[in-house]
């Protein structure tokens, strides 16, 4: 009996030590990240159809009239290597100014750091783009790829009083040659669930809106 229960220990023994030879098995791959839109970003730029605004340049009594005519959303991917790296949301606001007769359309992708963009066209001619808000801290510059100036977030504003209205959690940003504006020197400011609720050219003319409707 005392050799069948020796060599029932050494027969455990040796399976345990097999086991525990066994080389660890793979990891699972992580799964890629989802980025989603911020909602400061949304709260700021993004409104959908049923949206407008309208403003009034005092300097020369005209009035323009902007309206959303396009609304498009979706999920890409970013890739390294071949890889899928994370995925993240985008939107595309179109919208149309009565007084010129282009489409400003207002641009946001999970993978370009916080940067929404502004474009400036009508069939057959494209104007050009350029950034026009971002979330980062008071005096950040960013420069576009696209022209020579350069945007910068001058201030946030508690509250701001245009034409008897307040507007509240305002931000500043100033692009010194703006070519969606003739490549004027431009103040924008963007008013939490507003959008633009003035834009100032060249220090001479001021668009101040006057009547709007939002649509989220």
């Amino acid at each position: 009996m005392k050799k069948l229960y020796i060599l029932i220990l050494i027969g455990v023994g040796l399976s345990s030590g097999l086991q525990s030879c066994k080389p660890d098995e793979p990891a699972s791959p992580r799964a890629p990240d989802f980025v989603p839109t911020p909602q400061l970003i949304k709260d700021y730029n993004f409104f959908n159809y049923g949206s407008w605004w309208i403003y009034h340049d005092s300097v020369n009594n005209l009035y323009d009239t902007v309206t959303v005519v396009e609304v498009k959303q979706g999920v890409d991917t970013f890739r390294k290597d071949g890889k899928i790296q994370f995925y993240y949301d985008w939107f595309t606001v179109n919208t149309f100014s009565s007084n010129t007769g282009y489409n400003f359309e207002y641009s946001y992708s999970g993978s370009w750091a916080n940067l929404v963009w502004r474009s400036k066209y009508k069939p057959g001619q494209y104007v050009g783009e350029t950034i026009c808000f971002f979330d980062f801290p008071i005096g950040t510059k960013r420069a576009p790829y696209t022209q020579k100036g350069i945007v910068t977030l001058i201030d946030t504003i508690a509250t701001m009083e245009i034409r008897s209205n307040q507007f509240a959690s305002i931000y500043h940003f100033e692009d010194n040659e703006n070519i969606t504006e003739e490549k004027g020197n431009t103040q924008f400011y963007f008013a939490k669930n507003v959008g633009i609720v003035r834009k100032v050219i060249d220090s001479s003319i001021t668009w101040d809106i006057v009547d709007y409707n939002i649509n989220k």
